[in-house]
């Protein structure tokens, strides 16, 4: 449902995912629960299950914001390049946009999570 609602309305926002699955564990049956089916890859869920630490690996210690950007820049040519080769290859592309939106993530992500933290731990004392 997730997939459907994010194609059809798309996202106000290009710095997190379209739409976040929260679960405390992976359920058994995984990630076709959220798949985006036969829609473009893009529309996939995202899983987060401890938001005390969401996304894994969120943040790099070893090199500063602009070194990743210019990284990440250096990686989309060449993806360009290599999509080029290939006839609209959606699985490829959505890899592509993984990329480019996990480091969004990075600058926008703990806010947004820490502020859903938040507002679970407010509901949870007015109960």
């Amino acid at each position: 449902m997730g997939s459907w609602l994010t194609y059809g309305l798309g996202s106000e926002n290009q710095s997190l995912p379209g739409f976040i699955v929260i679960s405390p564990a992976q359920p058994a049956q995984g990630a076709p629960l959220w798949t985006s089916s036969f829609l473009p890859a893009t529309y996939q869920g995202t899983l987060v299950s401890d938001l005390k630490n969401p996304v894994a690996n969120l943040s790099n210690a070893e090199f500063s914001v602009e070194r990743q950007r210019q990284q990440l820049s250096t990686l989309r040519e060449l993806n360009e390049l290599h999509s080029k080769q290939r006839h609209e290859d959606s699985q490829l592309n959505a890899r592509i946009a993984s990329y480019e939106l996990a480091f969004r993530m990075q600058m926008q992500a703990p806010e947004a999570l820490t502020w859903i933290g938040k507002r679970r731990r407010q509901k949870s004392s007015t109960d």
